[in-house]
C-alpha cells in the first residue's frame, strides 16, 4: 500500500497547454497545432486545391488558427486568410 501512495504522489500530471477564453492566434498560448498548419500550407501550395475551409464544433480553435495563418502567410506566398461567421441565434418558443 505504501508504495502505491508513493508511486500515486510521483505521477506527473500533465498540463494542458489549451485555453479555454479569448482566441490566442498569434501569440505565445498557440501551441499543438503544427500537423494543422503543414496541412494547410500543403494545400495552400497546390495550385488546384488553393482554398481551404476549416470548420468543426464550437471552441476547438478554429479562430486561434485562423488568426496565426494570418501572421504567419504573408511570409510563405500571396496568401489572404479570412473568416467567415455563420453562427446565428434560434429565436423562438
Amino acid at each position: 500500500m505504501r508504495n502505491t501512495q508513493h508511486a500515486i504522489r510521483e505521477m506527473a500530471i500533465p498540463l494542458n497547454p489549451y485555453v479555454a477564453g479569448n482566441p490566442v492566434g498569434d501569440s505565445p498560448a498557440f501551441v499543438g497545432r503544427a500537423d494543422v498548419l503543414r496541412e494547410v500550407l500543403r494545400i495552400l501550395r497546390r495550385p488546384q486545391d488553393n482554398a481551404i475551409v476549416l470548420y468543426g464544433q464550437r471552441r476547438i480553435g478554429k479562430t486561434s488558427i485562423l488568426q496565426h495563418l494570418a501572421a504567419q502567410l504573408p511570409g510563405e506566398g500571396p496568401y489572404r486568410p479570412f473568416t467567415l461567421t455563420c453562427r446565428t441565434r434560434l429565436i423562438g418558443p
